[in-house]
């Protein structure tokens, strides 16, 4: 009887101890404290200071697309301002695909016809900069840092990741990129941020153009972070 007392106490002192483990691994329940905003995109400020580079997928979405405007790109970029994608650009009513390279600053771009070329910065800059991201004045850290009235609305998986969702004033301007994308005022912008690492895993920026009727939505989702990425200038 006294064995069977012991092996039940075992028992339930380790069912006890699995459910706490569980318990601190999992999104905070219903009624739970979400962490604070602020505090929320400052650590996810820190965590992205410290990627060397990253994948990147982006999309733009609007109710009234304007002539040689970019609607999907993917790609990676890295810390020293290499860039490799692939952009599809709205003109004349048909989508084209560009391929664009920055190695070693130099930009190159690649049409629907023809090779690689050496092209002005201005030139390329029309279709997506993204090389300043990661580094320098308008990056995604110093933009994180600026965003006003963030507040945590939930806990939310993107693509098998999990992440705090994250509501906010960001001014598009302040982000490298975005504002020729979709020129105008920005509303509210939507930020997901993984819940372990605090890296920054989702953007969705709403934009209203001046002018226009509608709105402008550009989304970008980051992944593969810190992998190696060999950007060499085109052949």
């Amino acid at each position: 009887m006294g064995n069977h007392i012991r092996r039940y106490r075992h028992v339930l002192v380790s069912a006890v101890l699995l459910v706490g483990l569980v318990a601190g691994c999992s999104r905070p329940g219903p009624g739970e404290q979400l962490p604070n905003g602020r505090k929320l995109l400052t650590e996810s400020a820190d965590a992205m200071d410290g990627v060397s580079s990253l994948h990147f997928v982006l999309g733009v979405e609007s109710d009234r697309p304007s002539n040689f405007q970019i609607t999907q790109a993917d790609g990676a970029i890295t810390r020293e301002g290499g860039v490799t994608a692939t952009a599809k650009v709205l003109q004349a009513g048909q989508l084209v695909e560009y391929e664009y390279i920055v190695a070693a600053n130099v930009p190159y771009l690649k049409g629907p016809t023809g090779g690689f070329r050496q092209v002005p910065e201005a030139i390329y800059s029309r279709i997506f900069n993204p090389t300043g991201l990661l580094t320098g004045e308008r990056s995604l850290p110093n933009a994180l840092r600026k965003v006003t009235e963030a507040t945590t609305e939930d806990t939310e998986e993107v693509d098998g990741i999990d992440t705090y969702r994250v509501k906010g004033n960001l001014n598009p301007a302040q982000v490298e990129g975005l504002s020729l994308l979709a020129s105008g005022s920005g509303d509210e912008a939507t930020l997901w941020v993984n819940q372990e690492n605090k890296q920054l895993v989702r953007a969705r920026v709403p934009f209203t153009i001046s002018g226009q009727e509608g709105e402008t939505v550009v989304t970008v989702t980051l992944s593969r972070f810190n992998e190696p990425v060999d950007i060499k200038a085109p052949v």
